[in-house]
């Protein structure tokens, strides 16, 4: 999702298309626990 957002805003930054057209004006994306950095930073403590 993060990736098609960047590339609505590089196209409405470039005025490839109007800013009406962005679907993500409404729509906030979740954001994604660390878990798994937390993970692999005890694993590398373990070394």
């Amino acid at each position: 999702m993060r990736g098609i957002r960047a590339i609505f805003n590089k196209a409405i930054n470039e005025k490839l298309i109007e800013k009406e057209a962005y679907p993500f004006d409404q729509y906030t994306i979740p954001s994604k626990p660390t878990k798994n950095a937390l993970l692999v930073l005890i694993q590398f403590r373990k070394l």
